[in-house]
């Protein structure tokens, strides 16, 4: 198999999520599209 080069490989990203409830209580956040979604974010890569 031919070595692939890093601009031609597929790019994932990861994303974290925390179910944080209190008194029976769930928080659920509004993303920016106005969808409902858990508290959370995506893990990036730091380039030095």
């Amino acid at each position: 198999m031919p070595d692939i080069g890093i601009d031609q490989k597929d790019v994932y990203f990861v994303a974290v999520k925390i179910f944080l409830e209190k008194d029976g209580m769930l928080l659920i956040l509004r993303d920016n599209f106005g969808d409902w979604d858990l508290a959370g974010g995506r893990i990036k890569k730091e380039r030095v």
